[in-house]
């Protein structure tokens, strides 16, 4: 520091001076005379150390921002561009004893010590199957349930997995045991199946009658359950041969877990999370302070109870769910399932390969392993094209893509109200922003906000590496109900403010 940064020499390179961006690592910047006179830059970023929270980095990856007036003003496109992650994403962790299994999309299977997590590989499936959960047999034999109907097996030979008759091509998400050597499982459009060890290689599919997907089941001493979407709920007291369907939410559940035969969590899209302590007769919303979706819960027993999901977020209860701690998390990644060794011992894990383990109730998480990810590194920026028809190519980490249209993008979400610092266009399930900063040259944090007319935070970010940038965001509503909303944005002493419909 200082690093990095925008430069620009009038002089042919003789001479340069800090054009914008103080402090930011860029690896990518292209340019080209509009019609009106103007420069249209575009430059992108290059972070070695994308995502962890503690990085003395400066910041770079992800960021692509483009200037229209020779870089008097910039508007960020870094959530514009269809960034992905090339690295698989874990599905479920599950630890039975001393021995934790992991599996994932692309055939992604290994086990490990609980305690040690050094991960070793389980035989070798084709990369196009990607496993969503898994269920311990014996020391020595698994269960894997995977995607276009798939049921794997090793119970004959432990490297060697033979596939299972199941009577379905939905994909299958989640698996359970229901005592006896007995189990369920469930998946897309309302598909159950059951099955025994004694007769493992043939699956009963039962009828649910219902088209939900279904992404969790697990089991008390005398039920079954299971949630998906559009908040979906559905027990059994027989075994899984017939269900009982009801509907908790408008959002989407995603997983399901019992302390016992009556303490129970659900937790689902946007932060959602019910609670029963009477085995499921009634649920009770609770109220987890988190508006990102939330995609696993896990109980340890009657107090102890972890939650995780989208971008980080971690949560811990001490009083069998009824409040929770938001946990610092080491990195961003989404998580996607939970596991319990002991109770101050349990892991986390999601995208980017993540595994994340706590040895001391939550107080403290380390990364056991990460890919980090999305890698969104750029490594160049370059016009092609007829002249006034050049397209903006972007060669990343990430992928190849072209850039187009920005600027007719901006004129039109900014036509209705040409003056204002914040303007809105609602497409659909995305809500589409344009933000002009109130102050220039500033670093002051920049929050936003989405308010239903009842004052109750639905959604809300912070820009916190966003220094006198505008900003062009797409913010996904998660399915919020039809009625009014305000979007408020809060700089310093200056708030904007617009209302939206959902109808």
């Amino acid at each position: 520091t200082p690093n990095g940064g925008l430069w620009r020499s009038d002089d042919g390179g003789y001479n340069w001076q800090l054009a914008a961006f103080p402090d930011t690592s860029f690896w990518g910047v292209a340019c080209k005379t509009l019609a009106n006179g103007e420069e249209e830059i575009f430059v992108g970023g290059y972070r070695a150390d994308p995502d962890g929270v503690d990085s003395v980095s400066v910041p770079g990856n992800k960021i692509v921002r483009g200037s229209f007036d020779s870089g008097k003003t910039w508007w960020v496109f870094d959530n514009d561009i269809a960034w992905v992650d090339p690295y698989i994403v874990i599905k479920s962790i599950k630890t039975y004893g001393n021995t934790s299994y992991i599996v994932g999309e692309k055939g992604y299977l290994s086990r490990a010590n609980s305690h040690s997590l050094l991960w070793q590989p389980m035989g070798f499936f084709k990369d196009h199957i990607n496993i969503n959960d898994v269920q311990q047999l014996s020391p020595d034999a698994t269960l894997v349930v995977a995607d276009n109907g798939n049921i794997f097996t090793n119970y004959k030979s432990e490297f060697e997995w033979d596939s299972l008759q199941t009577n379905t091509s939905n994909h299958l998400r989640s698996i359970t045991d229901f005592g006896n050597d007995e189990y369920c499982v469930v998946g897309d459009n309302g598909t159950v199946l059951t099955g025994s060890l004694s007769n493992i290689y043939r699956w009963q599919l039962q009828n649910t009658s219902i088209s939900n997907n279904l992404y969790s089941v697990t089991n008390t001493s005398d039920k079954l359950y299971a949630v998906g979407s559009n908040g979906q709920l559905i027990t059994s007291d027989n075994k899984g041969v017939t269900w009982q369907s009801r509907i908790l939410s408008n959002h989407e559940l995603r997983s399901i877990d019992f302390a016992d035969n009556n303490l129970g969590l659900i937790v689902g899209a946007a932060g959602t999370m019910f609670r029963t302590n009477n085995g499921g007769l009634d649920w009770s919303p609770i109220n987890t302070g988190v508006v990102d979706s939330l995609f696993t819960v896990k109980m340890y027993d009657n107090n102890t109870a972890v939650a995780a999901g989208e971008k980080g977020k971690i949560l811990v209860s001490k009083d069998g769910g009824l409040n929770w701690t938001k946990q610092p998390s080491p990195i961003r990644q989404n998580f996607y399932s939970s596991s319990f060794c002991t109770a101050d011992t349990f892991q986390v894990v999601g995208s980017s390969e993540s595994v994340v383990q706590t040895r001391d109730a939550g107080e403290v998480w380390d990364v056991n392993y990460s890919r980090f990810g999305p890698v969104a590194n750029v490594w160049s920026l370059r016009y092609f094209g007829p002249q006034g028809n050049q397209k903006l190519y972007m060669a990343t980490e990430a992928g190849f893509f072209v850039l187009e249209d920005f600027t007719t993008s901006i004129e039109e979400i900014i036509s209705a109200d040409p003056t204002a610092n914040l303007n809105i266009v609602l497409n659909e399930n995305t809500l589409t922003v344009a933000y002009r900063r109130a102050y220039s040259g500033d670093r002051n944090l920049l929050k936003m906000r989405i308010v239903d007319m009842n004052g109750v935070v639905v959604f809300q970010k912070e820009y916190k590496d966003y220094l006198f940038e505008n900003i062009l965001d797409n913010i996904t509503l998660n399915n919020l109900p039809s009625g009014a909303y305000l979007v408020e944005y809060l700089e310093r002493d200056v708030k904007s403010v617009k209302k939206f419909i959902i109808k």
